[in-house]
């Protein structure tokens, strides 16, 4: 199967991507890994 790549799936795939960035669970996931990471350089 082959895909045309175009400026519209381009615009799609990155609304997706947004979406699934901003999905609540990972969301709150990435910032308790840069907590994590944070209080980990903290000494």
């Amino acid at each position: 199967m082959e895909i045309e790549i175009t400026g519209i799936n381009i615009v799609k795939s990155l609304e997706i991507a947004q979406k699934i960035k901003d999905f609540t669970p990972i969301a709150e996931l990435k910032a308790k890994l840069i907590n994590k990471k944070e209080d980990n350089n903290v000494c």
